[in-house]
C-alpha cells in the first residue's frame, strides 16, 4: 500500500495503513470493482487529496472502514457512520431577498452550481464497462430529450464530433476535460473507451449544462450571468428532479443515501 509521504500525501494514503491494506485488498463489491481499483488513483497520482474513487454503490459500504475516515478528513470531520445527510431541494426555501440579489448583482461577475448525479444499478465511471456506460447515456439522451421550456436544448456526443462543433463548445467552456495521463480521471479508470457514451446537453439559453460520463454518470450544471442565486438554485433544482424523474421511469433510480446524500465517483464530492 502507498505510504503517507510528502510525495503521497492523499488521505487514502494517509488511511491506507497495512492492517487496512490487509483487511480490504480481497473485497470486491457487487459489480467486481476491487479494492485495488479504489486506491489505484492516488497510488498512481501522489499529488491529489482524496487519492480513492468508488467504482459503484456498493463501494460506500464495502470500502467504508476506510472511505468514512476520508469523508471525515476532507468534509470538516462529518461522521457519515453516525450523521445524516440534509438535502433540500425546494427552492422556496433559499433564503435570498431583493435586498440581497441587487447587491450580489453589483458585484458577482457569475453565478454557477454544479453537482453529481448517478443513476442507481450501473457501476460508477471508475468501474463502468462498455455496455454500462452506453446504458447510463441512453437514459440520460432521454432525460434531455424529454426537457421543455426554459431546460429544452441539445445533446452533443462527443464520439464522431465535427471539428466545427467542437471548437465552438470549447470556446464557450461547455466540454469537459480530455484524459491526461496525470489527471484523476484516467488513473481512476472513467477513461475507458473514451470518448464513446460520452457527450454534453445545453439548454437553448446556454444556463443549464449537463456532462455525460465524465467523473460521474451526470454532473448537472446550473449558470447565468450576474448573482441571481435563487434563479439559478431553481434551475438546478428542476434538472436534479427531472434527472430522478426519467432514472425512475427506465426502473432505476440516483443513488442517495441519509448519511451521504447524493452518491459520487470521488468522495470529496
Amino acid at each position: 500500500c502507498p505510504k503517507f509521504t510528502p510525495q503521497h500525501r492523499s488521505l487514502m494514503a494517509k488511511y491506507c495503513t497495512e492492517e487496512m491494506f490487509a483487511k480490504l485488498k480481497d473485497v470486491k463489491t457487487d459489480t467486481g470493482y476491487t479494492f485495488h481499483n479504489a486506491i489505484q488513483t492516488g497510488t498512481e497520482t501522489p499529488h491529489l487529496g482524496v487519492g480513492l474513487t468508488a467504482g459503484d454503490e456498493d463501494s460506500y459500504d464495502k470500502f467504508k472502514d476506510i472511505i468514512y475516515p476520508i469523508i471525515a478528513g476532507w468534509h470538516g470531520g462529518y461522521d457519515a457512520a453516525t450523521q445524516k445527510h440534509p438535502t433540500d431541494l425546494n427552492p422556496e426555501n433559499l433564503s435570498f431577498d431583493a435586498d440581497q440579489q441587487a447587491k450580489f448583482d453589483e458585484y458577482v461577475v457569475s453565478t454557477r452550481i454544479r453537482a453529481a448525479r448517478n443513476i442507481r444499478g450501473f457501476p460508477l465511471p471508475p468501474g463502468a464497462t462498455r455496455e454500462t456506460a452506453a446504458g447510463v447515456e441512453e437514459v440520460l439522451k432521454k432525460t434531455f430529450a424529454g426537457l421543455e421550456g426554459d431546460l429544452k436544448g441539445t445533446y452533443y456526443p462527443l464520439a464522431g464530433m465535427d471539428a466545427a462543433t467542437e471548437s465552438d463548445l470549447q470556446s464557450q467552456g461547455f466540454l469537459f476535460q480530455k484524459p491526461k495521463t496525470t489527471n484523476l480521471l484516467t488513473n481512476a479508470g472513467a477513461a475507458r473507451y473514451w470518448p464513446e457514451s460520452r457527450g454534453i446537453f445545453h439548454n437553448d439559453s446556454k444556463t443549464a449544462l449537463c456532462w455525460c460520463n465524465e467523473e460521474d454518470h451526470c454532473r448537472i450544471i446550473s449558470m447565468a450571468k450576474k448573482g441571481d442565486v435563487k434563479d439559478v438554485f431553481a434551475r438546478f433544482c428542476a434538472l436534479s428532479d427531472a434527472m430522478k424523474a426519467s432514472a425512475v421511469a427506465s426502473g432505476a433510480d440516483l443513488m442517495h443515501s441519509e448519511n451521504l446524500g447524493f452518491i459520487g465517483s470521488c468522495p470529496s464530492n
